[in-house]
């Protein structure tokens, strides 16, 4: 079992779902798979890759072992709330209304992500505990968190579903969540194999399919928006029962 605990020092967790615009006043919570491993990697090529204490192929092997299972979480207490900013645009006096959306939670009560039956070695473990100590942010740049390896299995509230209500009792169990997780290695390489079946679309999608997970993962959205991508190629929609 691999536990993380997470906790948002502003009380607030700032994040936008893939295809939704920050105007629709939408959170993604909880916070997907696919934003954590992306934001992994992210601290790694920022703050641990220059120290020369890993290698990459030790990344590369940990952002796979941690997109072959989906973790559950134990999510504390939330509640829905945005402000709103009139931000100056190029005209004088032209101003256009942003919303700022976010997840209140209680700065002291972690959220906790658990992949069940995940083990990974002591390197994997030792790159991954460096990675925690220095990730500044998760989500939006203001999404502060502190984060760490913890020991322990606590009771998750949201995991893996599609099935909200028992058909026999009526019974509402909570309700459906979509989220993006990072596909397996596996699919990924079905998922490349697919798409680039000639030159001609290696030439216009090989930079965003490139020849292993960890490098689609890494592919910046800017790129995957300029060639057409509705979803991020590597990922793939789960739907959670929170």
């Amino acid at each position: 079992m691999l536990t993380l605990a997470i906790r948002f020092p502003a009380g607030r967790y700032h994040a936008t779902p893939w295809d939704r615009h920050v105007n629709e006043g939408s959170v993604a919570w909880p916070p997907e798979p696919l934003r954590l491993v992306r934001a992994l990697i992210a601290t790694w090529h920022h703050k641990v890759k220059h120290t020369g204490r890993h290698a990459e192929s030790t990344l590369r092997s940990l952002i796979e072992c941690l997109s072959q299972e989906l973790p559950q979480y134990a999510l504390p207490p939330a509640s829905h709330g945005h402000t709103r900013h009139y931000m100056p645009q190029w005209k004088a006096d032209d101003t256009s209304l942003v919303f700022d959306v976010f997840a209140a939670v209680d700065r002291n009560e972690p959220l906790y992500v658990v992949w069940p039956t995940l083990a990974l070695s002591k390197e994997q473990l030792a790159l991954l505990d460096d990675l925690l100590a220095v990730m500044g942010y998760l989500g939006r740049a203001e999404s502060w968190v502190d984060a760490e390896r913890v020991t322990g299995s606590p009771e998750v509230n949201c995991a893996p579903g599609d099935q909200a209500v028992d058909l026999s009792t009526g019974e509402v169990h909570g309700e459906i969540v979509p989220l993006l997780a990072p596909r397996t290695v596996e699919d990924y390489e079905t998922l490349r194999g697919r798409f680039l079946t000639d030159r001609r679309a290696q030439r216009t999608l090989g930079v965003t399919l490139p020849g292993n997970l960890l490098d689609a993962l890494s592919v910046d959205t800017a790129a995957l928006r300029k060639l057409g991508w509705s979803q991020h190629p590597a990922a793939r929609k789960v739907s959670y029962l929170r």
